[in-house]
């Protein structure tokens, strides 16, 4: 059953602070050569689009209308090329498969059940296992470090020492083999806005320790204040942005050094480009106009040596001198930000329904329609959304991503609360 807040909602409900969030792409990813792979969800066709920008059919993939039954709605991939052998996870189900573009066959390797938990997160290859850390699902967000148990076919959870008091997404992580190290900041919208200190950690695999090891430097904050994308290739986190001076920063979490990069060809970060990073070098690809009428694949690359070199060190990602005084000064803090933002509340009342999705508009009018203590069961919730005829899977990931969706967007108006609450049916 479902249960509602409605203090202040008249204030808020059409206010969103824009984030960007991760993409649903599908099946498409990008390979060895730079060329990049798609497969079609309703045909199973596969198509690579190569570095000339020709659409080649190279076949379709084997009994695919058995696998596309599995597949959530909407969805989105990573791909890992490990020893010969391409994985693919569908992220916030726990799906791994083994693709075989030779034979055209993509083999479901995994008999996870239990699916939702783990949307936005971050994953990798350790020492020949994979490893899914943090994500969010079910109105949470959290830090947990599971991984592929290849035995069980089951994903397990993997045991540490202590605890990360922050939840974990892809946003701004990375593991680093060099180091045998998993790093993560979590930066969230509400909390940018205010001001308020981030703090990056780490944990060692060797010791099965979090680490706290200090504030996030307040210029990195400044950047993640308006839209941008992130790129960790292993040794670096790459930040960028398509406007603006100094669109790139780079840092090293784990040497503590903080990099502006200002990139010589104007087009390369732009927004309507594919930025990735690939065996050492950061590719942009993108379609371009030539002569107003045909179109061309244009395909810039340049090494990450290349843009360390090309940069300005700025100084350090995280400081390290945490003492009193700064706990003083953050309550200050937090008072003038609570004032002002009852003032800019009451100020600013009217904006525009444009910030919800149509199902988001009808969930929230049903909510606000209905006295306080009205609650709301699952099967009342599918109705509205009219999804009972759906497949239980599809309803239970299209109420999360509608509820998601809602409390992500008044979030940061409720003291870090969730607007939409989930309580047991007693």
């Amino acid at each position: 059953m479902f249960k509602f807040s409605k203090i202040l909602f008249f204030f808020i409900v059409f206010f969103h602070l824009s984030i960007k969030a991760q993409v649903n792409k599908g099946f498409k990813w990008v390979g060895g050569d730079n060329s990049f792979f798609s497969i079609d969800l309703k045909k199973g066709t596969i198509t690579k689009e190569t570095k000339k920008n020709e659409k080649i059919e190279l076949g379709i993939i084997q009994d695919w209308d058995s696998l596309k039954k599995e597949l959530p709605i909407d969805f989105d991939i990573n791909v890992f090329e490990h020893k010969k052998k391409t994985l693919i996870t569908v992220l916030g189900t726990g799906q791994l498969y083994e693709l075989n573009l030779p034979k055209f066959t993509l083999n479901r390797l995994d008999k996870t059940f239990f699916r939702g938990y783990n949307f936005l997160a971050s994953q990798f290859i350790r020492k020949d296992t994979l490893f899914s850390v943090g994500g969010e699902g079910f109105w949470q967000k959290n830090n947990l470090i599971t991984f592929y148990n290849s035995k069980t076919l089951e994903w397990d959870l993997y045991k540490s020492k202590n605890k990360n008091p922050d939840p974990v997404n892809f946003r701004f992580s990375g593991y680093s083999n060099k180091y045998d190290k998993f790093f993560s900041a979590f930066i969230e919208a509400d909390s940018i806005l205010a001001d308020k200190d981030v703090f990056l950690y780490d944990f060692s695999f060797k010791n099965k320790i979090w680490e706290r090891k200090g504030r996030l430097n307040k210029e990195i904050l400044n950047f993640t204040k308006k839209e941008y994308w992130s790129i960790w290739t292993g040794e670096y986190m790459i930040l960028f942005r398509d406007y603006g001076y100094d669109n790139a920063i780079l840092l090293d979490p784990f040497k503590n050094t903080f990099y502006h990069y200002d990139p010589l060809n104007d087009s390369f970060f732009m927004r309507d480009r594919e930025v990735y990073y690939k065996n050492g070098h950061v590719v942009s690809r993108g379609i371009i106009n030539t002569s107003g009428k045909n179109e061309e694949l244009m395909v810039n690359i340049i090494s990450v040596r290349e843009m360390i070199r090309k940069s300005k060190h700025v100084g350090e990602v995280y400081e390290t001198n945490e003492n009193t005084s700064y706990y003083t000064i953050s309550i200050i803090l937090l008072i003038m930000i609570f004032g002002a933002g009852i003032f800019y509340r009451n100020k600013f009342v009217k904006k525009s329904e444009s910030d919800f999705s149509d199902l988001e508009l009808s969930v929230i009018k049903e909510i606000i329609n209905n006295p306080l203590e009205r609650k709301f069961t699952t099967l009342e919730i599918n109705t509205l959304l009219d999804i009972n005829k759906k497949s239980y899977d599809n309803q239970r990931q299209i109420r999360n991503r509608v509820i998601s969706g809602i409390n992500q967007k008044l979030y940061s108006f409720f003291d870090s609360k969730d607007f939409i609450c989930r309580s047991p049916n007693i």
